[in-house]
């Protein structure tokens, strides 16, 4: 996930455990087959269900 975390080394203001979320992320929903939900996503990586939903409440500004 090389580009993902150049692309996020570029953006300031995103804290550590926010980009390790974010690469963890975009790599498993290029792994899932189907329905990308906080289930499944907790599934395929090593990420619990409700790590997703808390990130997911937090705001993010997506340039």
């Amino acid at each position: 996930m090389n580009i993902i975390e150049s692309i996020l080394q570029q953006m300031p203001g995103i804290s550590q455990p926010q980009k390790k979320f974010l690469v963890t992320l975009f790599s498993t929903i290029l792994l899932i087959y189907g329905k990308v939900n906080f289930t499944n996503l907790s599934r395929y990586s090593s990420l619990s269900e409700k790590t997703y939903r808390r990130h997911f409440l937090k705001h993010f500004n997506f340039p």
